[in-house]
């Protein structure tokens, strides 16, 4: 619930964080030196749920349900 418990960080800064953490983590995972595993795929799922939902236009979302 990053992106809502966030008044500090602005919506750009917030897609930076979110991006460098699963560009963390999906870096360790494929290299099998951690595991993501369901729990931790549904909650990075949920986050960017609730960020495009807050911070993208009507046709952003469209794309991104067709993506």
């Amino acid at each position: 619930m990053l992106s809502i418990s966030s008044t500090f960080l602005s919506k750009n800064q917030l897609g930076l964080v979110v991006f460098t953490i699963l560009t963390i983590v999906f870096f360790q995972d494929v290299h099998a030196k951690i595991m993501l595993g369901d729990s931790g795929a549904n909650l990075i799922g949920l986050h960017l749920g609730i960020w495009y939902s807050m911070y993208f236009s009507m046709s952003g979302k469209w794309i991104m349900i067709l993506f």
